[in-house]
């Protein structure tokens, strides 16, 4: 179910984007280091960046924001400055980007090597020549305690985290099936509308997972 959902919604639309849809306005050199400049400029202040890659109609970015600053103000910034600056020197009328994002956590540190990889990837992956993308990959994401060997189950953190900055650490359940439930009551009666399974590995926030009508459910229900 796993690898028909990544098969079905995401690896589609890769497909897609690297197969040039668009006006592919960002294949420009000099509209392309608009975007990269954008997502350098608060590097370290705001966010830790670790890796990104400005390929001709869409951007990969891997970043960690910092202690008092949301993914959602920082995306805002870099759409914000990168629409206007690149409607001047393009001609754009309109709108560059568009207001949805694909965003998701990395949870642990095989996540991020493959995120990291694919990120390094992809001009490859989408036949470009050089000068029609432009592609920075720092490694400025490290497990805690400094850069392992090999895979360590630890959460990637910035180089620059101190101790007044706390990290949540989690990890995925093995073996394990999580579920959702909403449900509404009146404090005597519970009423469960729907139970709905992840797809994704236990661990995963309901809010980044996607989801299916529980098995469990149907069968208890029949």
């Amino acid at each position: 179910m796993k690898h028909e959902y990544h098969q079905r919604f995401q690896e589609s639309r890769e497909q897609w984007l690297d197969q040039g849809s668009g006006e592919c306005v960002l294949r420009r050199p000099e509209v392309a280091k608009i975007v990269a400049d954008a997502l350098r400029h608060f590097d370290g202040e705001r966010y830790t960046l670790d890796a990104f890659v400005v390929m001709p109609n869409h951007a990969h970015v891997l970043v960690k924001p910092l202690s008092g600053h949301e993914l959602s103000d920082i995306l805002h910034s870099w759409k914000s400055f990168s629409s206007k600056a690149v409607g001047k020197v393009a001609g754009v009328v309109g709108t560059v980007w568009f207001d949805e994002n694909y965003d998701r956590i990395v949870r642990d540190w095989d996540e991020l090597v493959n995120i990291r990889e694919y990120i390094a990837g992809n001009p490859v992956k989408a036949k470009l020549r050089s000068g029609e993308y432009i592609l920075d990959v720092k490694k400025a994401l490290q497990a805690a305690g400094g850069t392992p060997a090999g895979p360590t189950g630890r959460m990637p953190v910035p180089q620059q985290a101190r101790a007044q900055h706390p990290i949540l650490v989690d990890h995925f359940l093995e073996d394990a099936t999580e579920v959702d439930v909403d449900c509404i009551s009146d404090g005597e009666t519970v009423v469960i509308g729907a139970i709905m399974e992840h797809i994704e590995q236990a661990g995963i926030h309901s809010g980044d997972s996607a989801c299916v009508g529980s098995r469990h459910f149907r069968s208890a229900t029949r």
